[in-house]
């Protein structure tokens, strides 16, 4: 049985998984009083087997073995997402019109030469930055509804900045888009075409990446790509599972 969460029951779970932070992490930010923000529980019998979120069209799942996948199933074609994100190891069944999957990677490999040139640029600069990457595979959301979310989490300290700045603006960012007191998720990672190839965007994410290992939380991210894999990589991070993300018709 699928039905709508109360936060207390969320909060009393525990988990540095990162598809629960993700949930968890919106879930810290909004509560369950807004209309536009849905949380949901699956149970078999008294136990809770999964977990669900729907922000502005998203849906995340955080799966268990024992989750009934039949029901999550149907459960998403009648719950009116565009796009659900899960663990690649579930094999969902619903109908999709297009499919991403790609890698998560966790932090690992510590690094002491950090940049001293790191800075904690406001959210405008940040949009501005992604904004000069927009391509057909990076696609950046509208502007107001980027600046009232990230804005939001930045106000409940779910959401830190990061960014190098060069000749007067802002060169490259990455941000803390996610944040539990077990983990964090590392995201809008970009750097200006004119600035590129300098080692901006690595410096970046190594120093936010270190703030959060030195408060002994996990560091995570998604990448839908083997470019930005490598990228990761070579930051001192490693594959630890896949993920998929399809877009519902």
């Amino acid at each position: 049985m699928i039905r709508e969460s109360d936060k207390a029951e969320w909060l009393s779970v525990s988990s540095d998984d990162p598809f629960f932070t993700r949930i968890r992490s919106l879930l810290e930010c909004y509560g369950t009083d807004y209309d536009f923000v849905r949380f949901y529980t699956q149970y078999i019998g008294e136990s809770a087997v999964s977990f669900l979120s729907l922000f502005e069209g998203r849906m995340n799942l955080y799966l268990t073995e024992v989750s009934d996948i039949e029901e999550i199933d149907e459960f998403i074609l009648f719950s009116g997402c565009t796009y659900v994100m899960y663990h690649a190891d579930f094999a969902l069944g619903f109908n999709s019109v297009s499919e991403i999957k790609g890698d998560v990677l966790a932090y690992k490999t510590r690094s002491k030469n950090l940049s001293k040139s790191i800075t904690e640029p406001d959210i405008p600069s940040i949009y501005e930055v992604l904004k000069s990457c927009e391509s057909e595979e990076f696609i950046v959301p509208d502007y107001l509804p980027f600046l009232s979310d990230m804005t939001h989490r930045k106000n409940k300290g779910k959401c830190t900045a990061a960014g190098i700045e060069k000749d007067g603006v802002l060169a490259s960012c990455a941000m803390a888009v996610s944040e539990t007191e077990n983990a964090v998720i590392i995201g809008a990672v970009a750097t200006r075409p004119a600035y590129r190839c300098q080692g901006l965007s690595r410096q970046v994410v190594i120093s936010l990446s270190e703030k959060y290992a030195e408060q002994n939380k996990t560091v995570y991210v998604f990448s839908a790509n083997k470019k930005n894999t490598r990228f990761y990589e070579h930051s001192g991070f490693e594959k630890i599972s896949k993920f998929i993300e399809k877009q519902i018709g």
